[in-house]
């Protein structure tokens, strides 16, 4: 009767177990996949930025400035002494016979044709460079018997 009023069918029969806890839910690995390749391609454009984009950004303002602009021409080289062949300040061609190493300045207004030739009559290497406020932005070297170079482009 007692079982009657606690309102137990069976009283010698232990209370029911509480279900388990449910099991954490899996932590997704496309989504860790996803922050880690995500971090690595920020890191590669920080690392680009700092060692590419940044040590050259006056490429960017050569071809944007108006000018007028300083362009130096370059010519070095084994031998004493080499011939040399150039787009002057006035834009016409001056050859010269030069010792080198040999460069010559002037100011140049944006995108006047640049032109630098050199040669020698010995064996050995020869070297043309042309400048663009003080940054190189062509350059070419050439070895041999009687070597020569040529470079050129836009102010």
């Amino acid at each position: 009767m007692r079982a009657e009023m606690s309102g137990d069918p069976n009283p010698s029969s232990p209370p029911p177990r509480p279900d388990p806890p449910a099991p954490a839910p899996k932590k997704s690995s496309t989504a860790r996949v996803l922050l880690i390749v995500g971090a690595v391609l920020l890191l590669l454009v920080v690392v680009f930025v700092v060692f590419v984009v940044w040590p050259n950004r006056w490429i960017v303002q050569k071809y944007t400035d108006e000018g007028p602009h300083t362009i130096t021409y370059e010519v070095t080289g084994d031998g004493g002494t080499a011939t040399v062949r150039f787009t002057g300040a006035d834009g016409q061609a001056v050859t010269q016979t030069v010792d080198l190493p040999w460069n010559e300045s002037f100011t140049a207004q944006t995108g006047m044709p640049l032109e630098l030739q050199a040669g020698q009559d010995t064996d050995g290497t020869i070297s043309c460079r042309i400048k663009w406020e003080g940054h190189t932005f062509v350059f070419r070297t050439s070895f041999g018997s009687s070597p020569t170079c040529s470079v050129g482009g836009p102010a």
